[in-house]
């Protein structure tokens, strides 16, 4: 308990210390949403540990309100980092939100089918429910970190970025937890759930100064390199499309000037390889 309570201890630190910094620095007025979640994270983490000291009973209230207002933050967060993602591509923007609403849609589906045939215990219908979307916005969080690696680039962003480091830092705390609730529910003992507790926390904390570091470290310019031309095509491609007659041809538009786009791409890259005499 004392380890816990150690590291419990640095992270309400650290997470002070971020949050004040990153007020400081005035980059509240770039990311307010992860700053909100930042301070009230940090008061939620002072509050639970009091609590956990004076009263078990009002601990378990204190503990899933800070699960349901952090979980619902970290939403709002997912949202900040596409619209940082998609900032120079208005269209892409457009198109990007829609995608993010029906892929919140069907991972929340998802989320409430897994809670029902697993039918986790945690105290109530209440908290189950919040155990459910907490778990489905921590796979969402996952699945910003594989998009971040795969198209980063193509979209001008790289390692250096703030948002990137954002999406990191929250990616390694939900990969953490979703492991740890894979291990424990193979293997429910209460050794287990401290170790898998200790080693949470303790990453939670890494992610923390993960995200120190990026807010610490100046930000290189996005780049607009020739690797952004056919983002940029595609981008004009869906503005094109959604300034038509419309609704109706939207999505057909939209694949047709795609296409376009790929075959000339194709076109471009294979002239490169052909064979000069």
């Amino acid at each position: 308990m004392n380890t816990i309570y150690g590291i419990w201890i640095v992270s309400c630190i650290g997470t002070a210390l971020l949050s004040g910094y990153i007020w400081k620095k005035k980059l509240n007025r770039e990311f307010p949403i992860f700053f909100a979640f930042v301070v009230v994270e940090s008061l939620f983490d002072v509050l639970n540990m009091v609590v956990s000291v004076l009263d078990k009973g009002l601990y378990y209230y204190s503990y899933w309100t800070s699960v349901a207002a952090t979980t619902c933050l970290g939403f709002m967060v997912l949202q900040e980092i596409f619209r940082h993602i998609f900032r120079p591509y208005e269209s892409l923007r457009t198109f990007g939100s829609t995608l993010f609403r029906w892929s919140t849609l069907v991972l929340l589906m998802v989320g409430v089918i897994m809670a029902l045939s697993s039918s986790p215990s945690t105290g109530s219908p209440f908290t189950n429910y919040i155990y459910t979307v907490d778990r489905s916005v921590q796979l969402m969080q996952c699945g910003l970190v594989l998009f971040m690696y795969l198209f980063a680039r193509q979209l001008g962003l790289t390692e250096g970025h703030r948002v990137f480091g954002i999406t990191i830092g929250f990616g390694i705390r939900a990969a953490v937890q979703l492991i740890s609730v894979t291990i424990y529910s193979q293997f429910p003992s209460p050794l287990i759930g401290r170790v898998l507790g200790i080693a949470g926390m303790s990453l939670s904390l890494f992610a923390v100064v993960v995200w120190m570091i990026y807010m610490y470290r100046p930000e290189p310019e996005r780049r607009r390199a020739s690797v952004l031309e056919q983002t940029e095509s595609l981008n004009y491609a869906l503005a094109a499309a959604t300034n038509g007659d419309g609704g109706a041809a939207f999505l057909p538009s939209v694949v047709d000037t795609v296409e376009r786009v790929l075959n000339k791409r194709a076109v471009s890259i294979s002239s490169e390889f052909k064979p000069r005499g």
